[in-house]
């Protein structure tokens, strides 16, 4: 089963982990306000569309295709694009997001606001798929997703 996801909005990369002192020999960290924002939006959309269309939390590996499409031409680091997606995505679509054993992504910049977003295709690989590269890349099949924008 495939899981196609449309998440609106501007994609933001994974910032770094922040860290503040507290006191001699005491640290505090933590993430950025539009960060966890983000995060949860994502994974508020990603439940409800894998409601829908009846995914279930995968417990086996799982490949991914993933387009992020940024409303300006700001560079961004694709891992940490990617790395915010997976995050928000856990304990929704994966249990873990060590769980994703192969990754398409692209980048479209300057796209505008109004068609920015993330377009994602999901699918656990079952136990009996031969995951090699040369097998996993005559077996997989990338569907364009039609949301209209």
């Amino acid at each position: 089963m495939i899981l196609r996801l449309y998440l609106p909005g501007n994609p933001r990369p994974a910032p770094r982990a922040r860290v503040v002192a507290r006191g001699q020999n005491r640290a505090h960290g933590y993430r950025p306000k539009w960060y966890v924002q983000q995060s949860a939006e994502w994974g508020y959309q990603a439940q409800g569309q894998a409601f829908w269309q009846k995914w279930e939390v995968a417990h086996g590996r799982c490949a991914v295709k993933v387009t992020f499409r940024r409303a300006t031409f700001h560079t961004a680091d694709i891992d940490n694009l990617f790395k915010a997606f997976a995050d928000a995505l856990k304990g929704i679509i994966w249990g873990d997001d060590a769980q994703v054993d192969s990754a398409v992504i692209y980048v479209e910049r300057g796209v505008g606001q109004e068609r920015a977003g993330v377009l994602a295709e999901i699918w656990e690989l079952g136990s009996t798929v031969d995951t090699s590269p040369v097998s996993y890349s005559k077996k997989a099949r990338f569907f364009e997703l039609g949301v209209g924008l």
